[in-house]
């Protein structure tokens, strides 16, 4: 667990700057504002933003032009020790709005934190076909030391990655099987958490909502495998079944193809039409419990009094309610993985590391004994 220190003004400043540059907002050969409204903008000291400002000249991301300004680098320099410092951020299965908000905003902030504290900058890699793991994609090898890649992927992602002989970590998702180190959260022990809970109020007719549960992609990679949806679900498995209940994924399993609340709302829908309405739902993520609370509002339920909604994002604010689950720190997740990678690059492997992230539980207030 990384120890957490007090972090200077001018550092979140320097930050902020280099999420600007990386996600395109500043783009490459222009000129930034002006110191006087950097100031204005982040509502700190002219001689705050000075400092952040010559930190990104000492690294070659911005350069000074006398009478003219501060400018966005045109391209990034390469260091004396042959290393560009800058790692690549690739999240296949997203798009650029899905990685800026929620969960993956959080862990972006926490690999920032750590890549800045190693003297490095990221580059967010949104290629159009990164997510078919497209050959002809372009990585941006040439440009980077090595590469953070998160959520779910596929054998033909990962195999197009390796070839670039690049060092990779993996966040939120297990890769450490197939020998490329992983950071995660303590799925099944979040998942077991949860599901107890609900079990422990007396609900015994519950699903488990979200992930696709594939052990293994097809051989045409068309599919992906979710290792946090699958460890989770195991954790739900090991709960039930401690409990003395069976699991019949027909029954207890809801499928979701996509980690998006729209599509949880689909497939619960679905299965609601279909003659079952289960008392309590295990959701694989906070979109999955967003989906399911507005199917259960619309049909006139009251969550928690007529049926309970859990799942991971604990504490997370829907509708006025407060999420009773299981909850990990997605910045901290981050910043093991940004402090990993930079390891790798400095110093070689030795062996290949699973870092897992703790859990806790969040008793909210959107679970309550089943009605009778």
């Amino acid at each position: 667990m990384p120890e957490r220190k007090r972090v200077p003004y001018y550092s979140h400043v320097v930050d902020a700057l280099a999420e600007k540059i990386n996600t395109g907002e500043f783009l490459p050969g222009t000129r930034i504002p002006s110191i006087r409204e950097l100031s204005q903008t982040f509502s700190v000291a002219k001689s705050t933003i000075e400092r952040a400002l010559y930190r990104l000249v000492d690294r070659g991301v911005l350069r000074a032009e006398q009478g003219r300004g501060i400018f966005v680098a045109s391209s990034l320099p390469m260091r004396t020790d042959g290393q560009t410092h800058v790692i690549g951020f690739l999240a296949p299965l997203h798009a650029q709005t899905y990685v800026e908000r929620g969960f993956y905003a959080d862990v972006l902030s926490g690999i920032q934190r750590s890549l800045s504290e190693g003297d490095r900058n990221l580059l967010v890699i949104n290629e159009r076909g990164l997510g078919r793991a497209d050959s002809s994609v372009n990585l941006h090898e040439e440009l980077v030391d090595g590469y953070l890649v998160i959520g779910p992927v596929g054998n033909k992602f990962i195999k197009l990655v390796k070839q670039v002989g690049r060092p990779l970590v993996f966040v939120d998702h297990d890769a450490s099987g197939l020998g490329h180190d992983s950071v995660i959260a303590d799925n099944i022990k979040g998942s077991l958490l949860v599901t107890k809970h609900l079990l422990d109020l007396g609900h015994r007719d519950i699903v488990f909502l979200g992930g696709h549960l594939l052990s293994e992609p097809d051989p045409d990679d068309r599919h992906y495998i979710d290792t946090s949806a699958r460890e989770r679900f195991s954790g739900f498995r090991i709960a039930l079944e401690t409990a003395g209940i069976s699991l019949d994924e027909r029954v207890h399993l809801v499928r979701v193809e996509e980690r998006v609340a729209e599509e949880a709302y689909k497939a619960l829908k679905a299965r609601i039409s279909g003659g079952h309405r289960p008392s309590g739902v295990v959701c694989f993520g906070p979109g999955d419990a967003v989906g399911a609370i507005k199917l259960f509002e619309e049909m006139g339920l009251h969550v928690p009094r007529d049926v309970s909604v859990t799942g991971f994002g604990g504490g997370m604010a829907i509708n006025g309610r407060k999420l009773t689950g299981a909850d990990f720190d997605a910045r901290m997740m981050g910043e093991i993985a940004g402090q990993l990678v930079i390891q790798r690059v400095e110093r070689g492997y030795d062996a290949f590391r699973a870092e897992v992230v703790p859990v806790r539980f969040v008793d909210g207030d959107t679970a309550a004994p089943p009605k009778k």
